[in-house]
């Protein structure tokens, strides 16, 4: 469910950065080398092998998703277990890195059109399944940059900028009926 949500986000934004990357959620992966082990963000497949985000490969924009954690509550909405509504409050990191002369624009600006264009809710048949929060953004390129790709000489990179957007993704469901073992009808949850 949270992939496509972010999908839907990530389409957004392909909406204006044509030529930027996009990634889904990432992780950070150890990389070793001559015994320093660094931590990188990389998308992770089903077979368990990872696709470093690499930031040496920047045409213009690369956008990449960070799961840092999930609440879930449950809430009854009428009597008997078997009516549950479940809220999955996911909190998550959106990384952006761009380069300033291609993107002709700065980090503020890009922070800008990005919020603007994370959509506020996710609907499916006419309902409201999802809502985003925006919560905090980061500006400090330098001390990002370092923290996501180590090992690199940021010093030498005027051109490119790196802004982190903290969001929340609240994602209303209803848990499966323990009569029927269907899924109920009331919600949708986008599978």
């Amino acid at each position: 469910m949270l992939s496509q949500l972010i999908d839907i986000i990530n389409s957004s934004l392909k909406a204006y950065y044509k030529t930027g990357l996009f990634y889904n959620i990432t992780e950070l992966v150890p990389e070793i080398n001559e015994d320093l082990v660094s931590f990188y963000p990389a998308i992770i497949d089903e077979f368990g092998d990872a696709k470093i985000v690499s930031i040496d490969n920047l045409e213009s924009a690369i956008f990449y998703h960070r799961l840092t954690s999930k609440q879930t509550t449950l809430r009854d909405t009428q009597y008997g277990a078997s009516n549950k509504e479940v809220i999955d409050t996911y909190t998550l990191s959106l990384y952006v890195i761009g380069n300033r002369r291609k993107l002709k624009e700065n980090a503020a600006d890009t922070s800008l059109r990005v919020t603007s264009m994370i959509p506020d809710t996710f609907l499916q048949d006419g309902r409201q399944v999802a809502f985003t929060v925006m919560t905090n953004v980061d500006f400090n390129s330098s001390a990002i940059i370092n923290a996501e790709f180590p090992n690199t000489e940021y010093a030498g990179m005027l051109d490119v900028f790196m802004i982190r957007h903290d969001y929340n993704i609240r994602h209303t469901y209803r848990k499966k009926c323990t009569e029927c073992k269907t899924d109920c009808s009331n919600y949708s949850t986008l599978n």
